[in-house]
């Protein structure tokens, strides 16, 4: 599950909401002013985010099903990206094997050609060979 509900405030552990120090601070310096992390994500830009705009007067059960509609959606193009992933790899692994076997019917045929050389030089060696 890529998008999980996040518990109301009351329910998470203190120290969870606590800020950290997301950069380091050097005193010496009154530039310096240590970054807090509050636990809030940024906000992004996107049409899944917009979709889960929550309303000050939507009932719980709005705001699930919504969450849920987002969910399946989340789900739908991630199974629609696994596909096409998997496709994609299968697409190159057929490559990868049609160049494969180009490369060891060209070695062979090398092979064959070395292979002839050798036994016309062979022959040319014992021709002259006898002629002496």
């Amino acid at each position: 599950m890529l998008f999980q509900l996040v518990p109301p405030v009351h329910m998470v552990e203190p120290q969870v909401l606590a800020p950290r120090p997301t950069t380091m601070y050097d005193p010496g310096n009154e530039r310096s002013v240590p970054a807090v992390d509050h636990g809030i994500p940024p906000p992004f830009e996107s049409r899944t985010a917009a979709q889960l705009h929550v309303e000050p007067d939507m009932s719980m059960q709005e705001i699930a099903n919504r969450a849920q509609a987002l969910q399946q959606r989340i789900d739908d193009n991630a199974e629609r990206e696994k596909i096409t992933l998997r496709t994609t790899a299968e697409n190159r692994a057929k490559d990868i094997e049609k160049h494969a076997s180009e490369m060891m019917r060209n070695a062979s045929n090398q092979i064959e050609q070395y292979k002839q050389q050798a036994v016309q030089a062979a022959e040319r060696y014992r021709d002259e060979m006898e002629q002496q």
